[in-house]
């Protein structure tokens, strides 16, 4: 596909999640299109932010191979300790190996391990940080108050927590 292209189906995937949630809003008179249209523009400057700067894009790859480097240590732990059901290799020929993962003891393990070290970056008010500076912009730049968008910032990084 073509860059243009690309774009395209980006602007329509936009187009169609607001159109489909507007038979969900209470009254579509209420809705500030100012406001909708301010959030999908910061969402394209993040974006651009995110994709284009190599200083942060660099940064993100090296979080990035972070995260995979504590996926990689939690999947050699579980596998250490609770044999073939955690990842190590089984003691009888796989025939689907597709069903050879085991949710509770492979999944949940990553799982575990990034909401321990997200209760800790809370813990050591580095997330609560982040999260005050978010609602901060989108509080200045959306008008929403204080606490939703502190809400909403918060949710991406603890919501699974």
């Amino acid at each position: 596909m073509t860059d243009l292209s690309l774009d395209l189906q980006a602007i329509a995937g936009i187009a169609i999640y607001i159109g489909l949630a507007l038979p969900f809003s209470e009254s579509i008179r209420k809705i500030r299109w100012r406001t909708v249209a301010s959030a999908v523009a910061i969402q394209f400057a993040i974006c651009l932010l995110l994709l284009r700067v190599p200083v942060i894009s660099d940064g993100l790859g090296l979080l990035n191979e972070a995260v995979a480097a504590l996926a990689t240590a939690s999947r050699q732990g579980t596998s250490f300790v609770f044999g073939y059901v955690g990842g190590s290799t089984p003691p009888f020929a796989v025939t689907q190996p597709a069903s050879l993962a085991i949710f509770a003891f492979q999944g949940l393990a990553v799982i575990l391990v990034v909401s321990a070290v997200a209760s800790l970056l809370w813990h050591w008010r580095i997330l609560p940080t982040i999260v005050r500076g978010i609602s901060w912009v989108f509080q200045k730049t959306l008008g929403t108050s204080g606490p939703a968008g502190f809400a909403a910032v918060a949710n991406v990084f603890v919501g699974m927590v």
